[in-house]
């Protein structure tokens, strides 16, 4: 008894979307079970198509990053930079050392970790590097110190 796979394909996509708590539970329980198998599979994928999920990798890091940004303002919040380059994530608290070292050191790890509390303006700021590196030396930056002429 011979299935045809896109058949197989478009019944289970049906069944997931009707339902997908048991379809969760029935991948998670395969895996379980299948996790060297599950593995090979996973790095035979990745080889195969090592550099398109280079690409799939690195355009997720951009459209996250712009995602945490556009949350956060989408502008410095100090001078009013808004060109997307130019942009940075600021710690308020000045804890980015921390923060970065507790989400594993990656940028990346950091920008879903920002999603994942629900992007904070209480924690994070956006500001650009200019004023971003400014606050890290000076402890401020030169546009909220203006001397008065």
């Amino acid at each position: 008894m011979s299935r045809d796979p896109e058949r197989h394909r478009i019944r289970e996509r049906l069944r997931y979307r009707a339902n997908p708590g048991p379809s969760i539970q029935r991948r998670r329980l395969w895996y379980k079970n299948n996790t060297k198998r599950a593995k090979q599979g996973a790095k035979l994928r990745y080889q195969r198509n090592r550099a398109q999920h280079v690409i799939n990798v690195r355009e997720e890091r951009k459209r996250l990053r712009r995602l945490v940004i556009q949350q956060l303002g989408g502008k410095c919040s100090c001078c009013g930079e808004h060109q997307h380059e130019f942009l940075t994530i600021d710690h308020v608290n000045n804890d980015g050392r921390e923060h970065r070292r507790a989400t594993g050191g990656s940028s990346t790890r950091m920008y879903r970790d920002i999603r994942r509390q629900g992007f904070p303006r209480k924690k994070y700021q956006v500001h650009c590097f200019n004023c971003n590196l400014a606050k890290s030396i000076y402890g401020t930056c030169p546009h909220q110190r203006r001397v008065p002429a």
